[in-house]
């Protein structure tokens, strides 16, 4: 910028430009200072409860993947396992963990590292506060606590310290920053071993662990697949002790509510009016119970949607069909991966909206011909 552009620039303009630069330093700093370290495979106390599970993906090349890490022939599961970390530190805000020395542990994230997010204040001019005795940790690093979330990257990781190895342990601390969300704490009266006991931490503070188990993810991101030792456990905890009823064709229904809806189905009324015909009823998930939607797709025989969080209740169905629709041209495939490991049937259909997350009409047309196709088989 020359000198006369910048005398002519307002006291506003002044301090925004300021403000942008100050911003654009400190994320440099923080990318520069903030470091990175892994655990080691060979630590003697690293534990496996599941082994390597590989299954055939083919379809995956033909499909508008918008991750093409996502497609290949075949698909496997994570490095699963437990370790036990001494002196390490919480990072409660951010629920991940650093070294003594404040490296970043990578397998305490769940996806994307974004080293630019992390206050250097807190991490290094904050006095950690200890925790003693044993603890552990279920949330991930910058994600959203919603249900998928919930249901898919935390709660599978509480199954690796619900082990043999670990029950003679008197108390194993998990520990909450904040407080547990409505979801989190249905599913934990489920399937907390009796010997974890929820800690609340301030999320402001950085916290000394003395001895910390530290459970992987069972998944991978953007990707629903979870092992089939993981699942059975689940289901034996969570599902009605009833045989299925195998009745329920179910339209999850997104509510055109406000200027902050995504991924609405615009001509929802239409669509509902043809799939009647074929015996499907519309349910807005976010009126009902877990226990309600636990009971419904336990019941489920189909499933369509477009692309959201009510589908990761396809994970209390038997053998289903499940279509999922999304806005644009790509799609993103957390259901498809899902409904692999559950053997559900799985077919998409694509809309042409340049936002992936844009409201959108359904081709009905289509999506009956995908329905038909799927009953055919």
């Amino acid at each position: 910028m020359k000198k006369n552009q910048f005398s002519q620039l307002s006291l506003m303009e002044i301090l925004k430009l300021i403000k942008t630069l100050k911003n654009s330093i400190q994320k440099y700093l923080r990318v520069m200072l903030v470091h990175e370290t892994t655990l080691n495979d060979d630590c003697k106390s690293t534990k496996k409860y599941i082994s390597s599970e590989i299954v055939a993906t083919p379809e995956t090349k033909d499909m508008p993947i918008y991750s093409y890490a996502m497609k290949g022939d075949i698909f496997s599961l994570p490095n699963i396992f437990t370790t036990n970390l001494y002196q390490v530190i919480y990072y409660a805000r951010y629920n991940s963990l650093f070294t003594w020395k404040r490296e970043l542990i990578v397998d305490s994230v769940m996806g994307h590292i974004r080293l630019d997010k992390y206050s250097l204040r807190a991490l290094y001019f904050k006095r950690p506060e200890k925790i003693s005795g044993v603890s552990s940790v279920f949330r991930s690093v910058f994600s959203a606590n919603n249900y998928y979330h919930t249901l898919i990257d935390h709660l599978p990781r509480l199954y690796l310290i619900d082990q043999p190895d670990y029950k003679e342990i008197e108390e194993i601390k998990l520990l909450v920053p904040d407080k547990l969300t409505n979801i989190e704490q249905y599913f934990l009266d489920k399937i907390l071993p009796e010997n974890v006991k929820i800690k609340v931490v301030e999320i402001d503070k950085l916290y000394m662990i003395e001895n910390l188990i530290f459970p992987s993810f069972l998944s991978h991101k953007n990707s629903g697949y979870l092992p089939s030792n993981y699942l059975n456990y689940f289901w034996s905890k969570v599902l009605p002790k009833r045989p299925r009823n195998k009745i329920n064709r179910i339209y999850i229904s997104r509510k055109l509510s406000d200027k902050s809806s995504q991924r609405c189905v615009l001509n929802e009324d239409e669509l509902i009016e043809k799939l009647q015909h074929y015996g499907f009823k519309k349910y807005s998930l976010e009126d009902m119970s877990v226990d309600e939607q636990i009971e419904l797709f336990y019941d489920a025989i189909c499933v369509i949607a477009p692309h959201g969080a009510g589908l990761t209740n396809i994970i209390f169905s038997e053998k289903i069909n499940v279509i999922e629709m999304f806005p644009a041209s790509g799609i993103l495939p957390h259901f498809y991966y899902l409904s692999k490991s559950l053997e559900h049937s799985y077919r998409y259909w694509c809309g042409k909206a340049g936002d992936k997350d844009a409201n959108f009409k359904a081709d009905i047309k289509e999506v009956l011909e995908i329905l038909g196709s799927l009953v055919s088989e």
